[in-house]
């Protein structure tokens, strides 16, 4: 009953939505649509990309080996063997912590062609809001960027047009990739 209250939500939603993408009205597809909405869209169009990696083998991030550091006009041999540093002869005990990052800031660069849209992180571009031509406003959501099955809006520092596009949906993006250009 709340569904009905929502014109978004519900079986003719659902149907609505896939009709538009050409998709087969059945009882399975109304229930992705209904749920995933536009990732259950791409699921269905064969668009949606599968980021479980469980069988994949874990890297390590094993140091090892011996490397000649100079620091200061001095020389040093240091030899890595797990958690022991070997330096000089002397052996060290050490470890690795990893930082943990906080979510960084998405990276606008401008310059004389225009304002260049970075990613701020590794994931997937779930949705694309703009296409090449579309003018928009500062603070406007440009596109929506899945990490860890979150979703992370993607929003303009400036306003102006868009004029090129990096990246589409479904694409996988790394740390500081272009997204778009807007001038």
């Amino acid at each position: 009953l709340l569904n009905d209250k929502d014109p978004n939500k519900g079986i003719k939603a659902a149907t609505a939505l896939l009709n538009e993408n050409k998709l087969p009205i059945t009882d399975e597809n109304i229930f992705i649509a209904a749920t995933c909405k536009d990732k259950g869209i791409c699921f269905l169009k064969g668009e949606g990309k599968v980021s479980v990696r469980y069988k994949e083998k874990p890297q390590q991030n094993k140091l090892s080996g011996v490397q000649t550091i100079r620091l200061n006009d001095e020389t040093f041999t240091v030899e890595i063997k797990e958690n022991q540093a070997v330096v000089n002869g002397k052996t060290y005990a050490f470890s690795v912590e990893h930082e943990k990052a906080s979510q960084p800031a998405v990276s606008q660069s401008a310059s004389a062609n225009g304002t260049v849209v970075n990613a701020p992180m590794l994931g997937t571009v779930s949705k694309l809001n703009v296409k090449v031509g579309d003018v928009v406003k500062e603070g406007q959501e440009l596109l929506v960027l899945e990490v860890m099955k979150m979703e992370n809006p993607i929003k303009s520092a400036v306003s102006g047009t868009v004029e090129t596009l990096f990246v589409e949906r479904g694409a996988q993006v790394s740390a500081g990739q272009k997204l778009l250009q807007i001038r």
